[in-house]
C-alpha cells in the first residue's frame, strides 16, 4: 500500500498524500496533520461493545450496502 500512495511536497514542507483511487489535485490530498489524533478501532471490538439490539441495527445497515458516488 505504501508504494501506491502518491506524495507531493508543499511550500511549507508538509508532505501531501493521496490514495490511488482518489483525485490528485491539492484540495483532495491530506497531510499527516489532518489525521493526527484519529483512532481507528477494530470493527470486531466495536461489535463486541454493542448490545444485541445495536448490533442487529448495525448489521442490517451493513447488509443493505452503500452507494458509491462517482467523481464526475
Amino acid at each position: 500500500m505504501v508504494g501506491q500512495i502518491k506524495r507531493k511536497n508543499r511550500p511549507n514542507q508538509n508532505a501531501r498524500y493521496t490514495q490511488p483511487h482518489l483525485r490528485f489535485d491539492n484540495k483532495s490530498m491530506w497531510t499527516l496533520d489532518d489525521v493526527r489524533g484519529h483512532t481507528i478501532k477494530s470493527p470486531l471490538v466495536l461489535l463486541r461493545e454493542m448490545n444485541p439490539a445495536q448490533r442487529e441495527v448495525h448489521l442490517a445497515n451493513y447488509r443493505a450496502g452503500f452507494k458509491i458516488n462517482p467523481f464526475n
